[in-house]
């Protein structure tokens, strides 16, 4: 493929040329639990503004939203996972996973505050 000095590219019949440049920011950058947090799906290439998206937590798909922000109401150990996204119209040209770690804040015999990492669950 050889491309010229105004972008335009020529090359053999049969070439295809894909570029996704799809990513997922998590806002904020470090989670707690109890926190509201917003997952971005960002291109770096233009996309229609009709265009929708498809959300997977763990490669397993969410269907709740078709919009390029995913909203996490009140966070848990739960939402905890590795997160990706794509344009509807190109399920197969996925993000790159972006993993949102929880930590969650316990309160132990009233006085003792101890983190705990997003694999472990908070005690009772």
């Amino acid at each position: 493929m050889i491309t010229d000095k105004d972008g335009r590219y020529s090359g053999s019949p049969g070439v295809q040329l894909n570029v996704t440049g799809l990513q997922v920011k998590v806002t904020p950058s470090t989670v707690t639990e109890g926190q509201n947090v917003t997952l971005t799906c960002s291109s770096t290439c233009p996309l229609t503004g009709n265009s929708s998206y498809i959300w997977y937590k763990n490669n397993q798909t969410r269907p709740e939203t078709k919009q390029k922000l995913l909203y996490l109401d009140s966070v848990s150990s739960e939402d905890a996972g590795r997160y990706s996204c794509a344009v509807t119209e190109h399920q197969h040209l996925r993000s790159p996973e972006e993993t949102l770690n929880v930590t969650c804040m316990c309160v132990l015999h009233h006085a003792l505050v101890t983190e705990y990492n997003k694999s472990i669950k908070c005690p009772k």
